[in-house]
């Protein structure tokens, strides 16, 4: 039986496609000390761009700063061309920006599907009306989401778990659980901390699967933070090398990574 094809790398956005997340000049500060200094990225529309760097390079600064968690002390952020500086973390995932974290945010007991559908947008799930009345109308959208939920369960290859609680699941299906809470804000564009941590090198392969499927069948726009190059080799069209606050290459991931061993190794000598 042959096996079925490895999906290809993916491409990027095409230049003329309007950004879907652009940071310029992004400047933060603690005590005095510049975390992150003037950076600026830009994200288009299918981009799938790793962020490297040592520890305390700025990296976690620049999540937070995308989306909302932190308010920039320079700069500005764009959603889909809309400046969100001093937005809530709420109304940056409202605008597209969906993200994951290094530490898992699961509800351990509760289903695969429930974690899914909790993550949805709905501004009614959890009113009085909706909760004492339960209409037509009111089943009909949990019906939606249901089917909406083994949909994304799917196509991160866990239909078959979608009932079964998230604690009997094994650490990397958590972490695809995770990856389908984020699509199912319906974002256009995806930041992932670390997603392969803790992950064996079968996981990450799959991993590294889901996220070309889901790259080429929705072409949404990635902003991975991975110590693992392996895994940004395959997945990424460009590499952004952040140290000490600052972009100091971006470029094709080989390019970046062999400029990075080169900058190791003339530290070493």
């Amino acid at each position: 039986m042959s096996s079925a094809p490895e999906p290809e790398r993916p491409h990027g956005g095409a230049t003329g496609d309007a950004p879907v997340l652009v940071g310029s000049r992004l400047t933060k500060f603690y005590g005095g000390v510049a975390a992150l200094e003037r950076v600026s990225l830009t994200i288009l529309p299918g981009d799938v761009v790793g962020l490297v760097g040592a520890n305390g390079a700025g990296k976690s600064t620049l999540l937070n700063l995308l989306t909302g968690a932190i308010r920039p002390d320079g700069g500005e952020v764009y959603v889909c061309g809309r400046p969100m500086n001093g937005q809530s973390p709420a109304a940056f995932a409202h605008a597209g920006v969906a993200r994951t974290f290094q530490k898992l945010r699961l509800f351990l007991s509760l289903t695969v599907l429930e974690n899914i559908c909790a993550a949805m947008p709905s501004p009614g799930r959890w009113s009085l009306r909706s909760a004492l009345l339960r209409d037509r109308a009111e089943v009909g959208r949990e019906d939606e989401e249901r089917a909406k939920g083994l949909a994304l369960l799917r196509l991160v290859g866990l239909e078959d778990r979608a009932h079964h609680t998230v604690i009997g699941l094994t650490y990397g299906q958590r972490r695809l659980v995770e990856l389908a809470r984020a699509l199912a804000r319906d974002a256009t564009v995806v930041l992932l901390d670390e997603p392969a941590a803790g992950m064996s090198e079968g996981e990450e392969r799959q991993l590294c699967d889901v996220l070309i499927r889901i790259n080429q069948s929705q072409h949404l726009a990635f902003l991975i933070v991975e110590h693992r190059w392996a895994l940004l080799r395959r997945l990424a069209h460009r590499a952004l090398w952040l140290s000490e606050g600052r972009i100091v290459q971006q470029g094709a991931p080989e390019s970046v990574f062999a400029a990075i061993l080169d900058s190791a190794g003339a530290v070493a000598r």
